[in-house]
């Protein structure tokens, strides 16, 4: 039972005004008796697992760690997953809403706050949290069978809260999940496309029946649905990410590289995410996808002759042997004592029918490694 008035609270924003701005509030209205301040979502983090809060009140967008990553991270958490959240944001974006609620926030907030709108929110979370329904109570119960890996336990239990509320989709979704994570997925499809009849804009539901037809190999379902949970909330970066790999798996190439882009351009981290998305590319032959991608990183990131050679093999399988001695020579400026980036000069130079420049670096490699192999070997082709 969480004591409103005497209640510890974490107040996380990236802008320190609005962390006192928030304390007065509550002080103001007699909620909570000791506060803690956190600038983003990865210092939030670390204040959570070092210290006891009964409540936390989090911004949407900060930096390091977005208020989305910080919850759902307190969501998967064992110990704190029951965690009332309140999140405050200056976006109003159903995309950034459709994602906020995936993460099972308990209330959410729109900027510029005001005394009435963060106290009434923070009152209603609190006796929601102190008096549970019969529903959520069998909820709470399933979930803690599922962190101690009793999952029949925790489909018992959930199932007890469907017949609680059978209206409710929330047991039912969550009757699924445990369902799926005790591999019965018969039982785990039923509920979730129940879910998703009751309400269309269940991503929690799409995204599972994605995975769940991933399991089975169905990837023309799993896309399907995986597609649908996207169109909701795009903002989940390795959901865009698995949608894309499925599209290519099924021979949708266009459609996939519809999705990686959309993928790319929400994502905080673009080059982190363009080098991702390459990988699963080259992975799954599509070289020239993977081709733009990489040199899309070059354009803005430095110093990086791992991914100049990674592209001048992509063009080289291409067949632009030209492009591709363009990259590998700018690996060499960065990395002169690479033997293997001369070879790959030496071996695009001998497909464009230009001996002496393969030669050349053939003779480099040898200077060094007199007993170079297939450099021996190539040389006798320049001949």
């Amino acid at each position: 039972m969480i004591d409103i008035s005497k209640m510890k609270v974490l107040i996380t924003d990236d802008m320190p005004g609005m962390c006192k701005s928030i304390r007065g509030i509550m002080k103001l209205l007699g909620y909570g008796r000791d506060f803690i301040f956190a600038n983003n979502g990865a210092q939030a983090w670390r204040k959570l697992e070092s210290e006891d809060v009964d409540m936390a009140i989090i911004d949407w967008n900060m930096p390091i760690m977005t208020g989305v990553e910080l919850l759902r991270n307190i969501r998967d958490d064992s110990r704190l997953w029951d965690l009332p959240v309140v999140m405050v944001t200056a976006e109003a974006d159903p995309e950034i809403v459709a994602e906020v609620a995936e993460t099972d926030i308990d209330a959410y907030l729109l900027k510029p706050l005001t005394v009435k709108a963060l106290g009434d929110r923070v009152a209603r979370v609190i006796h929601s949290h102190n008096n549970p329904t019969p529903a959520i109570m069998h909820l709470r119960l399933a979930r803690n069978f599922y962190n101690q890996g009793q999952f029949q336990e925790a489909v018992d239990e959930a199932r007890k809260a469907v017949e609680s509320d059978p209206a409710s989709t929330k047991p039912i979704r969550q009757l699924g999940f445990f369902n799926l994570k005790n591999n019965n997925l018969d039982e785990a499809e039923k509920c979730f496309k129940l879910a998703v009849s009751r309400n269309r804009l269940d991503v929690f539901s799409f995204n599972q029946l994605g995975e769940l037809y991933m399991q089975r190999q169905d990837f023309e379902n799993a896309a399907k649905y995986l597609d649908e949970a996207m169109k909701i909330s795009p903002r989940q970066l390795d959901r865009g990410i698995r949608l894309g790999t499925v599209l290519l798996q099924t021979g949708m190439k266009d459609k996939a590289r519809q999705t990686f882009d959309k993928t790319i351009s929400v994502s905080r981290e673009r080059e982190e995410t363009r080098e991702l998305i390459a990988d699963v590319c080259i992975k799954e032959g599509d070289a020239r996808y993977a081709a733009k991608l990489l040199d899309q990183i070059l354009q803005n990131v430095a110093g990086r002759p791992d991914l100049l050679i990674q592209l001048g093999l992509l063009l080289e399988g291409l067949g632009e042997n030209q492009e591709a001695v363009k990259r590998f020579t700018l690996a060499t400026e960065i990395d002169s004592k690479n033997p293997e980036v001369k070879i790959y000069l030496a071996r695009n130079y001998l497909a464009m029918k230009r001996p002496m420049w393969a030669e050349k670096y053939l003779n480099q490699v040898l200077k060094t490694y007199p007993e170079h192999e297939l450099a021996r070997e190539m040389l006798q082709q320049c001949l």
